[in-house]
């Protein structure tokens, strides 16, 4: 799963607005969440996009045994 493209169609979210991803397994959602969580701080760092830090993740358990990763747009940290 390409994260960067994920990352930056997160970053053309409206604000309060949020992406869901679905995985068939634990580890799968695990993965790419640790990929999301590096490709944040990478474009902060590297590119000074501080749009990335109004992006959050949170990891969800959906009853129909999906794993899921909410993406959101935060409006609580505004940009420079």
């Amino acid at each position: 799963m390409d994260t960067e493209i994920i990352f930056w169609k997160a970053i053309d979210l409206e604000p309060a607005c949020e992406m869901i991803l679905t995985f068939a397994t634990r580890n799968a959602r695990e993965s790419v969440l640790n990929s999301l969580e590096i490709r944040k701080q990478l474009m902060v760092k590297e590119y000074n996009l501080y749009e990335a830090e109004q992006i959050s993740f949170e990891r969800e358990d959906a009853e129909n045994g999906q794993f899921l990763i909410r993406i959101m747009k935060n409006l609580k940290h505004p940009v420079p």
